[in-house]
């Protein structure tokens, strides 16, 4: 360690005094300093709070040039903003004039207690039907996508994943703008953007690492996005991410705006192929809770299947049908070929219940169908295993 750096982190302790003690709460999530001197807090499962406390403009300024320090960089009116990583793990982002009418700042506060799938069904987050599908897609080795809100503990849900044995017996690969991923195998290439490396680089340069897993900390953007699905469509599945979404049907629309960045069209048998299942966490006054599984397809285009909570197979009726949601083309682009290659990661049988897809607004005509394997087939025994009866699935199209 630098003296530079030594010396920063020894004056951010000391700079913090009483927010110092308020970071120390295990169950506080998020610490802000807005521009008018006070402080806000957000605990996990519950709503934000303010604080008594206050931090002058003078400390606000001493605390976020010290938080430059610690990345190496400088906060002046040309540059007024900073994002830096906190001796414990933390996110910190910085503002100040002229960008802000006074400085500011956020620390998302690091989780020092890695939890598992076990603690998420004790909890509630997850019920024990779902630990056990989502176990039972990791074993499989199907890429499984995280959503939900800002906050909602989407990369503390991811870390949980990666403490299963089958990821853990894997070289992992994992890539991510601040470090918050926590991977102990004993196999673990972790590498994190800098001002000239984005998280595409870094996608890109993990094939050629030969990774078993691909980890990506946060898919922001469509180039990032592209080469993820990219890459867990060559070889390499059993990969994960998360993604803001506000449902677990719901992610289709956020990843295809994300895609629509860098390709013209085809993007749907890309995702079809690309996801295996989605997890979607959402804050409610109970705390976090996952709200729906969905699976991935493709029958004429793109499927989403969604199991909602409390919709584990029952030992008198464990295969009831799976009702698929049809999800519309994307207005005016070419007919995407189905997937091929591989055949889709499916989960054990389980019965679930109907969740309508958000409207999608198409001002053209939805590309027209085209021949691909039914969904009698996709549903058939893969690397996942056999997936649900879907022999007759009650139907709910998307209004286009």
């Amino acid at each position: 360690m630098s003296a530079r750096r030594h010396s920063a982190e020894r004056g951010f302790r000391e700079c913090l005094g009483p927010l110092a003690g308020v970071l120390a709460d295990e169950a506080l999530t998020d610490l802000h300093r807005n521009a008018d001197g006070s402080i806000h807090l957000l605990r996990y499962g519950a709503d934000p709070e303010p604080s008594a406390l206050r931090v002058s403009d003078a400390e606000a300024y001493a605390i976020i040039r010290l938080a430059a320090d610690l990345a190496d960089s400088v906060v002046t009116e040309n540059a007024p903003l900073i994002r830096s990583t906190l001796p414990d793990g933390s996110r910190f982002q910085g503002v100040v004039p002229p960008v802000s009418s006074a400085p500011l700042f956020s620390i998302r506060r690091h989780r020092a207690r890695r939890l598992t799938l076990d603690h998420y069904a004790v909890s509630g987050i997850l019920t024990p039907g779902q630990r056990d599908r989502i176990r039972a897609a990791i074993d499989r080795r199907a890429n499984i996508l995280i959503t939900g809100d800002t906050g909602v503990g989407k990369t503390t849900l991811l870390n949980a994943m990666l403490t299963e044995p089958a990821v853990a017996a894997c070289r992992l690969f994992v890539a991510e703008d601040t470090r918050e991923i926590q991977a102990d195998g004993g196999d673990v290439v972790q590498l994190r953007t800098s001002d000239t490396v984005s998280l595409r680089d870094l996608v890109v340069t993990a094939l050629r690492l030969r990774p078993d897993r691909i980890v990506i900390g946060e898919t922001r953007s469509g180039d990032t996005a592209i080469e993820m699905l990219k890459a867990w469509t060559t070889g390499d599945r059993g990969g994960f991410s998360t993604l803001h979404a506000d449902s677990a049907e719901g992610f289709v629309i956020r990843l295809r705006t994300l895609l629509q960045e860098v390709v013209a069209g085809g993007v749907d048998a890309l995702i079809a192929h690309g996801v295996d299942l989605v997890v979607h966490l959402a804050a409610t006054r109970s705390g976090p809770r996952c709200t729906g599984l969905a699976r991935v397809g493709w029958r004429d285009g793109l499927w989403v299947e969604v199991e909602a909570p409390g919709s584990e197979p029952s030992s008198a009726d464990p295969s009831l049908p799976v009702p698929a949601i049809p999800v519309p083309a994307i207005p005016g682009s070419p007919v995407a070929s189905p997937p091929v290659a591989s055949q889709p990661v499916e989960l054990p049988p389980v019965g679930l219940t109907p969740v309508p897809a958000p409207p999608v607004a198409s001002p053209l005509a939805a590309s027209p169908p085209i021949a691909s394997p039914s969904l009698t087939e996709l549903s058939g025994p893969g690397p996942c295993g056999p997936g649900p009866s879907l022999a007759e699935p009650v139907t709910q199209e998307v209004a286009r």
